[in-house]
């Protein structure tokens, strides 16, 4: 596993998490703006700026524009997107950019404009970034890609952040420096265990929470245990912390012995 594949690894999840974050922010801005310009738009979409929203944002700019749309704008969607919405939704979005309740003007629709620009170059640059981390972690081959439905941008900074585990010969040091080990507070007698501790790798912690979040709704068996948690009285976070290293354990177990993952390992 050479030094340059896991130090361009580690560069590109970080540059990636922090281009998430810009875009997060951006995304806020622009929501801004549209609930003065046209605030019935992104409830039109569910709250999703996405896909249909993002094309017609881009294409028309204004609610002027939007309630102005023809037969052929409609047709000229279907041709350039996926999926397209309805042709009934469409007449209803016409309607609701005619009645607007918002305020807009050049100034408005430039700020728009701007917005969107900066959220549409952000999310092209992410798109990026994920290519060149998926052929790196292709490249590296790790054992826990055999792990179904685990996204492959946890799995490098997982990758990438431990080094693949060569200074780690135990799971608690590997949780010990994700900041997973519980605190513990010793007096006399007295050794009473205290919530999670919070230094080590913020990084790691995010991909084996949002990891082991994602993978409760495919496999029984760890949904099963965390609702047993949940049962004796834990948090959703404590809960979920409790999957993280059950999840982390294995994933050592796979690497450090070169072992093909295999569902029992999750009991």
């Amino acid at each position: 596993k050479g030094f340059y594949h896991i130090y361009a690894l580690k560069s590109l999840t970080r540059q990636r998490e922090s281009l998430i974050k810009a875009r997060s922010k951006q995304i806020i801005e622009l929501t801004n703006i549209l609930d003065i310009v046209f605030p019935e738009f992104k409830s039109f979409f569910d709250n999703k700026l996405t896909g249909n929203a993002l094309y017609i944002l881009n294409k028309y700019k204004s609610p002027y524009h939007i309630a102005n749309l023809t037969i052929d704008s409609y047709n000229n969607m279907k041709k350039e997107l996926r999926h397209v919405i309805k042709y009934s939704r469409f007449i209803e979005l016409k309607q609701l950019a005619k009645n607007t309740v918002g305020f807009f003007d050049g100034i408005h629709i430039t700020m728009l404009e701007s917005s969107l620009a900066l959220y549409l170059a952000l999310t092209q640059q992410i798109e990026k970034i994920e290519e060149l981390i998926r052929t790196e972690v292709l490249k590296l081959k790790p054992k826990m890609l055999g792990i179904k439905w685990f996204s492959i941008f946890h799995i490098a900074t997982i990758i990438s952040e431990y080094n693949f585990f060569k200074d780690f010969n135990s799971p608690s040091k590997c949780l010990a420096f994700a900041g997973l080990e519980p605190g513990r507070h010793q007096s006399g007698q007295v050794d009473k265990k205290l919530p999670m501790v919070k230094h080590g790798s913020g990084h790691l912690r995010n991909a084996l929470f949002y990891g082991s979040f994602t993978l409760l709704g495919r496999y029984p068996i760890l949904y099963d245990y965390y609702k047993k948690k949940r049962n004796e009285g834990k948090s959703h976070n404590v809960a979920l912390s409790h999957i993280a290293k059950k999840l982390l354990r294995v994933i050592f177990y796979l690497e450090k012995n070169n072992k093909n993952f295999d569902i029992n390992l999750l009991k």
